[in-house]
């Protein structure tokens, strides 16, 4: 090859070893190490191969497992796109620079990932695995999960029974196929990247005429573990957990079945699935059921589940009402508990002391330990203590006060300001009396001289 050989030669041979292509080029040329990022364009994409050209003179080559790494961004490329890469290998034996898309770009794609997430942005995705809890997406390397209680009504896995091997089974029909999403958590530093199919989906199927606080008809389309799915004029709604008793709700099939209709309240409308709730039908009936009662009374109740911090204890207040009630550990006994079971056994009936009663929070506490032999007494004697102890303070108070107030008085008259009469006799006195001084050594000196002429 001689030195008259071009450039572009040069480039497409791939020949020349870079230390004579910088010679022949005047050192003009940037010479690329492992680890560095180089910004390439596409020349030919084949099956297993992506070829670039790196500063319109080094050819470069995307391939293996590089590949695997985003097939979604692989199959969409085409010559004379624009990629960033990350050099793996300057020069092999054709003197070709061995790339990889694994580690380019990666702060690029997360600046890329939160402007998206500031804007709101729909975006296209392709779903790359899944798992019982949901779907995951990859993009240009980031990892990201979709839960699936963001997916949209037409992806959701309704299974009876909430069978977590068929939700599995339907997430991964979903694998490949490329769905619509908004970035609903993003943050860098612990890689967390949160995508939701509703917040894209809005409420583009909700018709005007439903509005929040309507009364509607529904039917039981599908019922899991944290609620059930109801059918709403053709859009889907959910009855969460909470929202279908006012009483505690452990199966809901004790509740509902598929196919039932229901009258429902709807609550919330979000991203195309109404919100929906059959309790606020009806008046809360826990508040009717606490009115009789007050702090300090004596109930019945029986324990019905033990946890490390206390004991739930159910009371029958008449007509079927049952309410549960909180016994904290520090209530159940003076004497210092590792357990609650130490004292209390399940379905032992046993009597408790009111403590407080909260009703907007459907919160009622108890005590055993208010009830113990001689807690009472004490009571009465704190009661004395305190009573005696305020007393004494006002007493005290009261003492301090009447010092003070002397004290203040004295300081206001040793600061009294006399009547400007009293300013002017003073004076006047003085003056008085020092002439009445004077005056009598004058006379006394006259009346010797009298008697001696006399």
């Amino acid at each position: 090859m001689t030195t008259e050989t071009s450039e572009k030669e040069i480039i497409s041979g791939g020949l020349i070893p870079m230390e004579m292509l910088l010679k022949d080029l005047g050192g003009a040329i940037k010479i690329y190490k492992s680890g560095d990022s180089v910004d390439a364009v596409v020349e030919k994409v084949s099956k297993n191969k992506v070829f670039v050209i790196i500063d319109n003179r080094i050819n470069g080559i995307v391939g293996g497992k590089e590949l695997l790494y985003d097939p979604q961004f692989v199959k969409g490329l085409k010559k004379g796109d624009k990629i960033t890469a990350f050099v793996l290998y300057p020069e092999d034996d054709d003197g070709t620079m061995l790339l990889s898309l694994r580690r380019a770009g990666r702060d690029s794609i997360w600046s890329g990932l939160a402007k998206k997430y500031e804007d709101k942005e729909k975006i296209s995705v392709v779903v790359t695995d899944a798992n019982k809890g949901g779907l995951i997406i990859e993009m240009g390397g980031v990892k990201g999960f979709l839960p699936v209680s963001q997916l949209s009504a037409e992806h959701y896995p309704r299974v009876e029974g909430g069978n977590k091997d068929e939700i599995l089974t339907r997430l991964n029909a979903l694998v490949g196929k490329p769905i619509d999403v908004k970035i609903m958590a993003l943050d860098k530093p612990s890689s967390k990247l949160i995508f939701s199919e509703r917040e894209a989906i809005g409420n583009r199927d909700i018709p005007d005429t439903i509005n929040i606080g309507d009364q509607v008809e529904g039917k039981v389309t599908g019922i899991v573990d944290f609620g059930f799915f109801v059918d709403v004029k053709g859009v889907e709604g959910l009855v969460h957990i909470s929202e279908i008793s006012w009483a505690k709700v452990d199966d809901i099939n004790d509740f509902v079945k598929t196919g039932d209709k229901l009258k429902l309240k709807i609550i919330d409308i979000e991203n195309s699935r109404l919100s929906l709730s059959m309790k606020r039908l009806q008046e809360d009936p826990w508040k009717n059921m606490v009115k009789e009662l007050k702090v300090g009374d004596k109930v019945m109740g029986s324990v019905a589940r033990l946890t490390p911090y206390g004991a739930f204890v159910k009371l029958s207040l008449g007509e079927g009402n049952i309410v549960d009630a909180l016994v904290h550990i520090s209530e159940i006994s003076s004497k210092r508990l590792a357990d609650p079971s130490e004292i209390l056994k399940l379905g032992e009936e046993k009597q408790f002391k009111i403590l407080s009663i909260e009703p907007d929070q459907h919160r009622l506490s108890l005590s055993l330990k208010a009830l113990e032999p001689g807690a009472n007494k004490s009571s009465k004697k704190e009661t004395i203590e305190a009573m005696m102890a305020e007393e004494a303070v006002a007493k005290t108070s009261k003492q301090l006060s009447k010092k003070a107030i002397k004290q203040e008085e004295k300081t206001e008259e040793s600061v009294t300001v006399p009547e400007e009469e009293s300013l002017e006799e003073k004076p006047v006195k003085a003056k008085k009396g020092k002439a009445e001084k004077k005056e009598k050594p004058a006379k006394e000196a006259k009346a010797k001289k009298v008697a001696k002429k006399k």
